[in-house]
């Protein structure tokens, strides 16, 4: 994979591409553990499945190339993305995490099955684990085991909505790689905030119709996204499809000086 200084609207920033050259064929990774075997076990044997599972992705890891993207400028903070891949399918993708004031918090990570599929995610000490019908089992280690968090429906579907986001915004950088996000739902909650008048349009690109000017701090839900980024006002980024506060469906430019992640310290 080859990626070239990919423009922003506050610069150009290159994405360097790096293989491993640590091979480790002596070690095999434990296929045995699935994800439905998780679910399957959850409360009685997940630390044992859910620590099996990141052991076998990690080792996968070990003899994978990695092609890493620095993001200066486009958040408040710089991103760094680290994507480690085989045979075109991602296999883990390591991702900064930004905190309050959007300073750089540490780092996460985003894990995939043999088949590109994305299963679970890490931040810290806790873990999300999306299964095959696309609901979350939310994980917590505590002194070297897991316990089952309780989540309710809409807080299962709001964490499909966000991660989903995420991973499409992240994965936008990696266009040559296969990759099956998780369906986020209409009946999640609002996770993006406008932060200008942004043009909701019919369809996904520039010359589409506008349906409406969204106004700054409108609240949106997020249906799903383009893959490959289009540039446009010397930005590029991917669209978001997005419901408005009036119930109205359309796209939106997603860049992040338009549109952000609605939290506790920009919800008004």
């Amino acid at each position: 994979m080859s990626l070239n200084k990919i423009i922003f609207y506050v610069g150009i920033y290159t994405a360097c591409s790096c293989t491993t050259s640590n091979k480790h064929s002596e070690e095999k990774a434990d296929d045995s553990v699935s994800l439905h075997e998780i679910v399957k076990t959850a409360g009685r044997k997940s630390a044992f499945f859910y620590d099996s599972l990141l052991l076998s992705i990690n080792r996968k890891s070990l003899a994978a190339t990695v092609d890493s993207v620095r993001l200066s400028g486009v958040f408040s903070d710089t991103v760094d993305l680290k994507l480690f891949h085989t045979k075109n399918y991602p296999i883990k993708l390591v991702y900064s995490i930004l905190g309050d004031g959007g300073l750089r918090d540490g780092y996460g990570e985003y894990y995939f099955d043999g088949s590109g599929k994305i299963i679970g995610n890490r931040v810290s000490e806790f873990y999300e684990v999306f299964d095959e019908y696309d609901s979350v089992m939310l994980y917590e280690k505590q002194n070297e085991k897991i316990k089952v968090n309780s989540i309710d429906r809409v807080g299962k579907l709001s964490k499909i909505s966000i991660a989903s986001r995420e991973i499409a915004s992240f994965m936008q950088f990696f266009q040559n790689l296969k990759y099956v996000n998780i369906e986020p739902s209409e009946e999640s909650l609002p996770s993006l905030r406008t932060y200008s008048n942004v043009e909701l349009k019919e369809a996904p690109k520039l010359s589409s119709p506008t349906v409406k000017i969204l106004k700054t701090s409108t609240h949106l839900i997020y249906l799903g996204s383009t893959t490959s980024p289009e540039i446009v006002n010397n930005r590029s980024w991917i669209w978001y499809e997005v419901i408005a506060e009036d119930k109205v469906k359309g796209w939106i430019f997603g860049h992040p000086i338009f549109v952000k992640d609605l939290s506790d310290e920009n919800y008004e």
